[in-house]
């Protein structure tokens, strides 16, 4: 086992590599639709507006805290999907910054009478600043594990920098009343992240993911229909040397959402030879007349252990739009809209 020291070294050191070689993570991946894929913009019959906060680590040194909004609708009259979507991640003590604001557009199109494709495009400006102060350099690490040498002879040491590159994403889902599946590919073009002269291009993120939901008869005896169902989900995601497994189960017993998963692949070790296993999700929502509300905690299951301090998420989303608008949509263009868990 790690000690708590070692735990801070380990999370000085490896931040900034971390930072540009993966993208933020979210836990509540279907609560952050358009983040997960371009394609799920305009995936309802009406609008819908989204905030999603995460706080990685916080009883660690290198934590991270990510702030998101989005925004999305669908127009009926051109099956098309229009959305925008904004980004904030910051890494402790102000070591690194990234703030990113994409623009997202799908079409959707029936391919037969119980299934659909949508396809869309992400245009995304990323702007990465990071104050090289901050960090803590090779020569200032002791033979002593856990104290530090205070001053550094690293020419970075005074340096401030400011990246700003574009990115392009494609995404695909493919849905019929009780299932999806779905691919997305981000940054395409590869951009060059690298703060100095050299080239550092960012890899290419690749997720695939799906589920189905088994829809259950309700037995409250009310006058108005609730959901009680059940949907499992799967999000395999690739990006440079790192893989990584999602599954989970929710369970909507309408108003309250409850949820768990696992994030890992213990049957292929990660890039450094470890078992690869990360969390296990623990979440509950509550949701009603389109508002929702999700909070989740990973428990980390990693050799990190939980001296990390685990992880926070907190989702918020409001649906526009009345059932009668949801219903001429229905009737009007016959497009299918998706199955998955609103959480």
């Amino acid at each position: 086992m790690f000690s708590k020291s070692g735990i801070n070294i380990l999370l000085i050191i490896i931040p900034l590599a971390l930072a540009q070689a993966q993208d933020p993570q979210y836990s509540q991946y279907y609560a952050n639709p358009l983040y997960l894929n371009p394609a799920f913009t305009g995936a309802i019959s009406y609008a819908r507006a989204q905030v999603n906060f995460r706080n990685q680590w916080p009883s660690a040194v290198g934590n991270f805290t990510s702030y998101q909004a989005s925004y999305d609708r669908f127009f009926n009259d051109l099956n098309l999907g229009v959305g925008g979507i904004a980004l904030v991640d910051r890494l402790a003590e102000g070591k690194l910054k990234s703030t990113s604001v994409g623009f997202l557009t799908s079409y959707s199109f029936n391919i037969n009478k119980s299934t659909n494709i949508r396809n869309a495009l992400q245009f995304t400006v990323v702007q990465r600043n990071t104050d090289f102060s901050k960090y803590t350099f090779g020569d200032q690490l002791s033979a002593d594990v856990g104290k530090l040498n205070v001053n550094t002879l690293d020419e970075l040491s005074s340096a401030v920098g400011t990246k700003t590159f574009g990115s392009v994403s494609f995404g695909s889902l493919l849905t019929q009343k009780k299932f999806w599946l779905g691919i997305s590919i981000h940054h395409l073009n590869r951009p060059n992240q690298a703060f100095s002269s050299n080239v550092n291009s960012l890899p290419i993120k690749t997720s695939i993911h799906g589920g189905y939901k088994f829809v259950f008869e309700d037995n409250r005896g009310l006058v108005k229909k609730l959901e009680n169902s059940v949907t499992t989900t799967f999000n395999f995601k690739n990006q440079g040397q790192f893989n990584q497994l999602d599954l989970g189960v929710y369970w909507h017993f309408e108003p309250i959402i409850f949820g768990l998963w696992y994030r890992g692949l213990p049957l292929l070790k990660s890039a450094n030879g470890y078992f690869n296993q990360d969390a296990l999700v623990i979440m509950m929502g509550y949701k009603k007349d389109g508002f929702t509300l999700g909070y989740s905690f990973d428990i980390t299951i990693s050799k990190l252990g939980l001296g990390t301090g685990g992880c926070h998420e907190i989702s918020c989303g409001f649906e526009f739009g009345s059932v009668g608008d949801k219903r001429k949509s229905f009737k009007k263009h016959k497009i299918m809209f998706m199955p998955y868990p609103k959480l």
